[in-house]
């Protein structure tokens, strides 16, 4: 036997971003390439009281298997929460997950087929990138800007492909405070997409795990909040997650979309795992039930909101003029552009050789062409931290500068 492994390995993506953490394990060096919440925005305190009630009252429950599904006591807090935003759903169109990502990968296997086109946003985040190779399906760069995906682009891509038999099956996106680029989609094109998907007949993958950390501007309706989840024929797929705002070792998330969708989600994800961690979602449950999450998130916006504003500070400062970056409303992420003649993954060498790290764009490109951009994450680093790092990004980015001329 030649090769053992299944044909499917061979255009599977390694995530860049867990190599590239790999070489940033030093004490010394700052890091900004992790998309990492700060451990002190864990609500460690609030989490010790549940566990450890609990273990006490219902620890034959929650040491156990549980369903597929997920806790029917988590599914209705969501459930809760999502009728802010004007959700009318059940129990049938809801399913816990083990993170998002685990979410993305069960619609995946349930929706696509190899070769089937699937638009992305240029750039994207990373794991769906490696979530669509896993499944063999080709991705449609859509590029963004500062409203997001642009639409118009999209719809061009949508006709073409419709023409040539091959039709776009489904749209990925993460539309608010996107990873890597920190912009939000438009109201109009939110809108615009759904509108999309009713005349191409596509899925939409609304993936919002950022959505609750804004720390300013509007609030702007999810995309899903125009479409109709709770019917036979949604458009729709919503991906949360509690990893930014809770615990990402917890590692839950759900997936909300119609319910015929949902239930062969069910199955796939039963041979994945059989059910999510059961004692995290019932610690997750209980944290909602109580009401904590409010109040909780307050206090963390109020740092990263802080986080964030020196970052920005700081740049403005010291980066040299010829580069540019995003003003995120919200998330963990600013997008940085270099003059074309910089390479970002070689200047991360050099970076690191400085002590300060982060992850160049073309990880979160589709062709790898992405060259002069990179990604900074301002959450998880210290406040001095980040006036030190931006502080040493700016002399390796001076000096390449230097040497271009």
């Amino acid at each position: 036997m030649d090769d053992p492994t299944a044909r499917r390995t061979s255009s599977m993506r390694a995530s860049e971003i867990r190599e590239i953490l790999k070489l940033t394990q030093r004490p010394d060096i700052i890091s900004f390439a992790g998309g990492l919440p700060n451990p002190e925005a864990f609500p460690h305190n609030e989490l010790r009281v549940i566990t450890n009630d609990l273990l006490k009252t219902r620890y034959s429950e929650v040491l156990q298997y549980g369903t597929t599904e997920g806790l029917v006591c988590l599914r209705e807090e969501i459930i809760k929460r999502m009728q802010r935003h004007r959700l009318d759903i059940t129990l049938d169109n809801i399913v816990i997950v083990a993170g998002a990502q685990q979410g993305l990968t069960a619609l995946s296997l349930v929706i696509l087929n190899p070769g089937d086109k699937v638009a992305v946003s240029y750039p994207t985040f990373t794991g769906a990138l490696s979530v669509f190779s896993l499944v063999e399906a080709d991705t449609v760069p859509i590029p963004i800007d500062d409203n997001g995906m642009n639409m118009d682009i999209l719809e061009k891509k949508l006709e073409e492909h419709l023409q040539n038999k091959n039709p776009i099956k489904l749209v990925y996106t993460v539309p608010t405070f996107q990873n890597p680029t920190g912009v939000t989609m438009s109201q109009p094109r939110r809108i615009k997409l759904v509108e999309l998907a009713r005349k191409y007949d596509f899925y939409i993958v609304e993936d919002n795990p950022y959505g609750e950390l804004r720390y300013s501007g509007e609030p702007l309706e999810l995309i899903i909040s125009y479409d109709k989840p709770g019917e036979t024929k949604g458009y729709t797929i919503y991906l949360g997650t509690f990893s930014k705002t809770i615990s990402p070792g917890f590692r839950v998330g759900w997936i909300i979309g119609p319910q015929n969708l949902i239930q062969r989600i069910i199955v796939a994800k039963q041979s994945l795992d059989l059910c999510t961690n059961v004692f995290s979602q019932a610690i997750i449950a209980e944290f909602l039930k109580k009401k904590l999450m409010d109040p909780h998130k307050e206090q963390i916006r109020t740092m990263y909101k802080q986080k964030r504003d020196i970052m920005l500070e700081t740049m403005k400062k010291h980066l040299p003029a010829g580069v540019n970056w995003t003003q995120p409303d919200g998330g963990l992420f600013i997008w940085v552009t270099l003059p074309k003649n910089i390479n970002s993954k070689n200047l991360l060498e050099k970076a690191i050789d400085e002590k300060v790290a982060f992850v160049p764009g073309q990880t979160f490109s589709t062709d790898g062409n992405i060259k002069n951009t990179f990604r900074l994450n301002f959450s998880n680093a210290s406040d001095d931290n980040i006036v030190k790092g931006i502080k040493r990004l700016a002399k390796v980015i001076t000096t390449e500068l230097e040497k271009s001329d």
